[in-house]
């Protein structure tokens, strides 16, 4: 992302942060989304929780990882 794209969406954050809080606060919008706008602010001050991991894995278990290189003709 171009660095001059990038300035002009910080300078947006503080707009977008309001649109979030008011419309969490309004009490004509509908529900989900106001409890959407709730987890978003809550999610940028706190950060997502974490999540556990199903599966027998530990510190000392072997894994495998596959990467794959996909040719596009250039």
């Amino acid at each position: 992302m171009p660095d001059e794209v990038k300035e002009m969406l910080k300078g947006a954050t503080a707009d977008a942060a309001r649109l979030l809080i008011e419309t969490m606060a309004d009490e004509s919008a509908p529900l989900k989304l106001r409890l959407d706008c709730a987890g978003a602010v809550m999610d940028r001050v706190y950060g997502r929780p974490t999540q556990p991991i199903d599966g027998e894995l530990d510190a000392h278990s072997a894994f495998e990882v596959t990467i794959r290189v996909l040719d596009d003709g250039h």
